[in-house]
């Protein structure tokens, strides 16, 4: 995580790395300590900062779960199935026609951390297809990604600005913007492709004095793509909405049954 931030330039408040890798993974900046159970208190690659990190264990893995278990084909490979869903989920409109997801498919972290919770999925009708799954997970975890960030600008008191994405989910242009309208927050995208071993040249170049000091280092070394995928406010009015009646409060009002039914075995 610290070196995937360096990596990335993660060096200011209000800065945020998020990793769309098989576990989603948050890192925002922060120049003094914050503890909630929001978040992972990291410290950070610049001395005297730490990384406020939000994980999402079942993340990239829920969608990864949907290709390999759900749509596989035996004349597509797992890139060209994304890029067939990517399409067809753009045509899904917001809300994915009623069907949401909670992505607990390996437990879950923060805020909860419960390692009996498992997914959620609710709202289903007869003329869903997978397109509408699809899309609803990508909701599910952009809506994951909010609640994360919801409490990490609680505890630090000021926004998270803008996410810098990473990771192989980064390279989907429906979830970049998916992510934004949900979390009203820019993303952008880094040149690398490998943003930890980025971060750690970053580190040894300020070791063997190349370079003042980290933040310096990675300043000079990292580049970010300048358009990134701004928000809709109209869409993000509908996903607040429906973040806050039904997404936020869907797995607290579950959470026993869920809790029940992993300790339930024949």
């Amino acid at each position: 995580g610290q070196a995937s931030g360096l990596g990335v330039n993660i060096t200011a408040p209000g800065d945020a790395y998020l990793s769309l890798g098989t576990s989603v993974i948050s890192g925002t900046f922060s120049d003094r300590y914050s503890f909630d159970p929001a978040f992972r208190t990291m410290s950070g690659g610049v001395p005297g900062s730490y990384l406020l990190e939000t994980v999402q264990l079942g993340g990239g893995y829920t969608l990864a779960w949907f290709l390999e278990k759900i749509a596989s084909q035996p004349d597509q490979d797992v890139a060209q199935l994304q890029n067939f869903y990517d399409q067809a989920a753009s045509a899904v409109p917001p809300g994915s026609a009623g069907l949401v997801v909670v992505p607990y498919w390996n437990s879950v972290l923060g805020p909860y951390w419960d390692p009996f919770a498992s997914g959620i999925m609710v709202g289903w009708r007869g003329f869903h297809k997978l397109s509408h799954l699809y899309r609803a997970i990508l909701e599910g975890v952009a809506f994951e990604q909010y609640l994360g960030t919801l409490g990490v600008e609680k505890a630090l008191g000021q926004p998270v600005k803008r996410y810098i994405a990473i990771g192989g989910g980064a390279q989907s242009d429906l979830w970049c913007q998916i992510i934004a309208d949900i979390t009203n927050k820019p993303v952008f995208r880094a040149t690398t492709t490998e943003a930890a071993a980025l971060g750690a040249g970053i580190l040894a170049a300020t070791a063997v004095g190349c370079y003042t000091d980290a933040r310096q280092a990675a300043q000079e070394m990292t580049r970010i793509l300048p358009q990134p995928f701004e928000p809709d406010g109209l869409r993000h009015a509908f996903y607040k909405r429906l973040f806050e009646e039904v997404y936020h409060p869907l797995f607290p009002a579950l959470q026993l049954y869920l809790d029940r039914l992993a300790q339930i075995h024949f």
